[in-house]
């Protein structure tokens, strides 16, 4: 049964349990043990000495004291449970919500439905004992002021706000950093103070150099009255160690990377799932840009797999192609996001993102397709279908 996902069917009636097993007979994934519950007992786990990975109940009419011996049982006692019947009476849904149900079918209950619900069970179970792998992504402008920060605080917002993950944007310019006004933030404490007492920290404390934004999202910048620029000869070493306990504690962070590398920037770099180059239609940022390029992949040593180009504010028919970018930065595929100059401008005057400011816009279409494919969630060649379902959905 190495591999094989244990099953238990619980229930009343031998021939409604049969019926179920036969749903099952095919799949070599799950091994089934049938359960009778008889008079005397009605815990559907009494006498068994080794939890299933899933408890499914077949109810009957009487079917409520089993819920109600389940629910007695201490939480690490209940397997997750499914129950195939009827939850119409409040007790009873509530019975089983309390014992632990993750899915409630009606009967009859195809092998389609009931091979779902397993499945999803299972999903469940791997999601909690893997916990998610920490993704992290940089952009950094070719020439300056083609949209970086714009796009490093829009993508990290839609990583909070929609997809709901724990998301850390990080704005390394510490001189002339903006990014804070882009989400209408002014941090107090920040990435300099974090730098110069990170031997003192640890994965809690950290959270008093962070800003909170009202999404969920959360802000590293440098502190709004911050005076200081450097943090001195050691500072490469303290930023490694403030990277490892920061990835402790997020799902997604997006670095925004100054244009003049200094040892900071470049180790964000160096250290991140993937580089977004961040460019505009005009032969200085096409030039800027291959240079820039050159720099991550040759002296940085990033593989070219994790280098993505991004054509900012792109319009047809300009002096420089996507086919030009294509050819010069070797990106086939180049993410692109579309001109809209007012909802953009606007979002950022406002420090509202711009998710919140303009949903319908093509801008904010291409952010959110731009989040899921960073994510890993579709392919690049799908990026079309994608913008067109995500129009629908806003739209709606």
């Amino acid at each position: 049964m190495q591999g094989r996902k244990h099953i238990i069917l619980a229930g009343r009636s031998k021939a409604g349990l049969d019926a179920l097993a036969r749903l099952l007979a095919g799949r070599s994934d799950f091994a089934c043990t049938l359960s009778q519950i008889v008079n005397g007992h009605m815990d559907p786990l009494h006498g068994i000495a080794e939890l299933p990975d899933t408890l499914v109940l077949r109810m009957t009419p009487n079917s409520i004291e089993e819920l109600a011996a389940l629910a007695q049982r201490p939480a690490h006692e209940r397997p997750p449970l499914i129950v195939i019947g009827s939850c119409q009476d409040a007790q009873a849904m509530r019975l089983a919500m309390q014992a632990g149900a993750r899915d409630i079918l009606s009967e009859p209950v195809s092998e389609t439905d009931l091979v779902a619900a397993l499945d999803r069970v299972s999903s469940e179970l791997r999601a909690v004992a893997t916990p998610p792998r920490t993704r992290s992504f940089a952009f950094v402008n070719a020439k300056g002021g083609s949209g970086a920060t714009f796009l490093a605080a829009n993508v990290a917002h839609v990583f909070a706000a929609v997809r709901r993950e724990e998301t850390l944007v990080v704005d390394l310019d510490l001189q002339f950093g903006t990014l804070p006004q882009y989400l209408d933030v002014q941090p107090k404490r920040g990435l300099l103070e974090a730098l110069n007492a990170v031997s003192e920290l640890d994965e809690v404390a950290i959270d008093a150099y962070l800003t909170r934004h009202a999404s969920g999202l959360r802000v590293l910048a440098r502190a709004f009255e911050s005076k200081a620029t450097n943090v001195g000869d050691a500072s490469s070493d303290r930023f490694a160690l403030l990277l490892d306990m920061l990835k402790a504690r997020s799902q997604r962070i997006v670095f925004d990377v100054p244009r003049h590398l200094d040892a900071l920037g470049a180790m964000a770099l160096e250290r991140v799932d993937r580089v977004v180059l961040v460019m505009q239609q005009t032969v200085p940022s096409l030039r800027d840009a291959t240079r820039l390029n050159e720099i991550v992949r040759d002296e940085l040593g990033v593989p070219p797999d994790r280098v993505s180009v991004l054509v900012n504010r792109y319009r047809k028919g300009t002096s420089v192609e996507l086919s030009d970018v294509r050819r010069l930065l070797r990106d086939e595929d180049p993410f692109v996001v579309p001109n809209h100059f007012v909802p953009v401008s606007e979002s950022i005057d406002s420090g509202v993102p711009i998710y919140e400011h303009a949903r319908g816009s093509p801008v904010t279409k291409a952010i959110i397709d731009l989040a899921m494919q960073l994510d890993g969630q579709q392919s690049t060649h799908s990026r079309n279908l994608i913008t067109r379902t995500i129009g629908s959905f806003l739209r709606t």
